[in-house]
């Protein structure tokens, strides 16, 4: 299963034989996803049905627990009756003695859900003998998120310089924008190429703290704090993380971030704020 608070779950079992390494095999498994798996949510502490899809990472290791190579994964499996799904695998890195099967989120998803997976009949692991059909088909696919390119339309000085409640307005709208992604190996901010208005040449990062940066540069006597707010320690750390990785070099100075603090920020008057994204934004003077 997978679980609302960024775990998820894996097992591993020993082969009779090891998986050598750049040989082909093939095997198949039956997989669904159960109508009804109820338990405890581990973010909300309720009563929770675990049945939003998700998929299979099949991992080769020398260990019940290791994730020393990926050799396939699934797309969602979204269907409750039972589908015969076939791989072919070739590990290239080493030789294994174990199999691990682990779930994961639905690839570029913002939320972690609770899900199921349900495994049965795995068949038989058999040496392919024609392994040249195997290597030119065996790049795992891809789920990297595509975003298409944006333009920004940034608002001037008229709108926002001296003007408190339009800023806070524009900063809360743009603050619930910045979305994050969940890989298995952590969490990213989302990023695409985008045009500011005016501007020939194009821009890679977030455009939304690319946004947010602007408008605050119309208080040039104001230093800033961006506090990040999660309800998993773990998952709020990696967010801070990733936003001020992606604040402009020119900007570190009057913008930081920080992680939430109940003793720090529990009464903080905040400018803006999106209590959903969990982002919270303050001035202090220079």
């Amino acid at each position: 299963m997978t679980r609302d608070n960024d775990t998820w779950e894996s097992i591993g079992a020993g082969l009779s034989s090891p998986l050598e390494k750049d040989k082909c095999y093939g095997f198949q498994i039956a997989l669904a996803r159960s109508t009804s798996y109820y338990s405890v949510s581990r973010a909300k502490n309720v009563p929770a049905n675990y049945i939003s899809p998700i998929r299979l990472f099949i991992w080769a290791s020398n260990g019940n627990c290791g994730h020393d190579e990926l050799l396939a994964q699934t797309e969602v499996i979204d269907h409750f009756d039972w589908k015969l799904y076939s791989f072919n695998i070739r590990p290239t890195e080493n030789s294994y003695t174990h199999l691990v099967f682990e779930v994961f989120y639905p690839e570029n998803t913002t939320t972690t859900t609770n899900g199921n997976l349900l495994l049965d009949g795995v068949s038989e692991i058999i040496p392919i003998t024609d392994c040249e059909k195997i290597v030119a088909a065996s790049d795992l696919p891809s789920f990297e998120l595509e975003r298409e390119p944006v333009t920004l339309e940034l608002p001037g000085s008229d709108l926002l310089a001296n003007k408190r409640r339009p800023m806070r307005k524009y900063l809360g709208e743009t603050l619930s924008e910045i979305e994050f992604y969940f890989r298995r190996g952590g969490l990213e901010l989302a990023e695409q190429e985008f045009h500011v208005a005016g501007e020939e040449e194009p821009r890679k990062g977030s455009p939304q703290l690319y946004a947010i940066q602007n408008a605050l540069s119309y208080y040039p006597d104001e230093k800033w704090i961006l506090v990040v707010r999660d309800v998993i320690e773990r998952r709020q750390r990696m967010k801070a993380r990733e936003l001020a990785a992606a604040i402009s070099y020119d900007f570190t100075e009057e913008f930081r971030i920080e992680q939430y603090s109940p003793r720090l920020h529990s009464r903080t008057k905040w400018l803006a704020a999106d209590e959903e994204a969990g982002l919270y934004l303050i001035a202090f003077g220079k």
